[in-house]
């Protein structure tokens, strides 16, 4: 099957929110008033807990594109690609500089993890889950039900990357006081909270402008009474407004992406569409530089074009993402996944996950002379609902008379398979949470539980 208790993830972090309620609200709340006393979160936004998830709301009408969040580099937990600073305590050269950029967000979580209550990263690490449910903790045994020998395989090898990588750490420095067990927290932080960003944006050019105008207006006063002083304001004006512009060429050339874990905005919740739109950039305005001391990169989040009404959730995505993907590295998965792909075999009763092709494909292979051909040629599907299974039975009626090897027509065979995908798939996300929690069975395993239906599923009585 594709996933093995499809809501085991997430009700397993909802009971562990429930069970650690008062330290996390706590420790919540006092991360958003230090982000709004700092500054960086708009007064507009306020914590928020539904059925014990914590979350951020918007507590008046907020407008299209309107400013939440400002978050500057140095409060994030990450590697800056474009600076000459070296790797943190506790970690060499030589390893930070073999070492890809997810790796460097690792050992600066990992760092700043060992300080303790000294990171100034405390409030945030405090109210972050200190369990994780992505496949790497799961046991062989619950391996076994997800009945899909590549996904197994990908979370075996993911409870070794930890290990492996903390012992490069200790080989290029063996005086480190990183333990493991920060690096494993920090390791999965990263993995499951981390968001990829983009550095291909800097100064506007309507920033830029201003710098030039204001620039060469100062350098032409000063010329007239320090003619060298001036000529040297003019040529570092005009030096700095280019070096700014090609920085952001550059980065967008080159694509140039870091890994960052964003203390206030890890605070929202996730949904299929996110309603916030996000920008990292130069901030050149006079308060950033009055508040931090430099120009610094920082992370703006605004609402999305439509607007964020009062009371609702400022919510983001996780992305475009297959429920495989969600439940390897998160642990859990999304109900009605739209991006949710399939794979289908003619004469094997099986179902994974994979990268989803449009339809006419599908279409395309009715025109098969050899159904047989289709055991090499897989067919694939997105996102099933009602009118494509009816698509599909008309485009594979069993008109066409080709038997397979057992003299059952193929293309009944493949329309069956797809009306038992559709109806499990609408059985396990019909309803909501609440309602789905009340099909939990117990089956100990580690302490763990399991839902008693399975999402999706390619086992053989599919």
């Amino acid at each position: 099957m594709l996933v093995c208790a499809a809501l085991k993830g997430t009700f397993r972090k909802l009971v562990w929110l429930l069970l650690k309620s008062a330290l996390t609200i706590s420790a919540q709340a006092a991360n958003l008033e230090h982000a709004q006393d700092a500054g960086a979160m708009s007064p507009k936004c306020g914590m928020s807990i539904v059925d014990g998830i914590r979350g951020i709301q918007a507590l008046e009408d907020l407008q299209p594109h309107e400013l939440l969040v400002q978050l500057p580099f140095s409060s994030m937990i990450a590697a800056q690609p474009w600076s000459f600073k070296g790797p943190p305590t506790g970690v060499s050269q030589k390893y930070w500089a073999a070492s890809t950029m997810s790796m460097r967000a690792v050992a600066v979580a990992a760092a700043e993890l060992h300080q303790g209550s000294a990171s100034k990263f405390a409030a945030y690490f405090a109210h972050v889950p200190v369990a994780f449910d992505s496949l790497g903790y799961w046991t062989d045994e619950e391996l076994q039900e997800l009945q899909d020998a590549d996904l197994i395989a990908q979370a075996k090898a993911k409870r070794f990357v930890p290990q492996q990588e903390f012992e490069r750490l200790k080989a290029s420095q063996p005086s480190t006081a990183i333990t493991l067990t920060e690096w494993q927290r920090a390791t999965e932080l990263v993995v499951s909270r981390a968001f990829a960003i983009s550095v291909n944006s800097g100064p506007s050019v309507s920033e830029v402008t201003a710098l030039l105008t204001m620039g060469i207006s100062l350098a032409m006063w000063l010329w007239r009474s320090h003619p060298i002083a001036g000529k040297w304001l003019l040529a570092g004006t005009l030096s700095t407004a280019v070096a700014s512009r090609a920085v952001v060429v550059a980065f967008a050339l080159y694509d140039v992406k870091t890994i960052a874990l964003l203390p206030i905005i890890d605070d929202l919740n996730h949904a299929l569409v996110a309603n916030v739109e996000s920008r990292l950039t130069i901030k050149s305005s006079w308060q950033m530089l009055w508040e931090y001391g430099r120009w610094e990169q920082a992370l703006e989040l605004k609402a999305g074009a439509a607007g964020i009404p009062a009371g609702h959730q400022v919510v983001t995505t996780y992305g475009n993402h297959s429920s495989a993907f969600l439940l390897l590295n998160y642990g859990f998965v999304v109900p009605d996944n739209p991006f949710q792909p399939y794979i289908l075999h003619a004469f094997r009763e099986q179902v994974e996950a994979a990268s989803g092709l449009l339809p006419a494909r599908l279409k395309a292979m009715q025109g098969l002379p050899d159904w047989s051909r289709l055991e090499q040629v897989p067919l694939y599907w997105q996102g099933f609902r009602q009118a494509d299974l009816a698509a599909l039975q008309r485009i594979l009626s069993p008109a066409h008379h080709h038997s397979t090897s057992q003299g059952e027509p193929a293309e009944v065979h493949m329309v069956q398979v797809l009306r038992n995908i559709l109806a499990r798939e609408r059985a396990s996300w019909s309803s909501s949470l609440k309602q789905d929690l009340s099909l939990l069975a117990a089956t100990p395993s580690n302490g763990r539980r399991h839902l008693a239906y399975r999402a999706a599923s390619k086992s053989a009585n599919c």
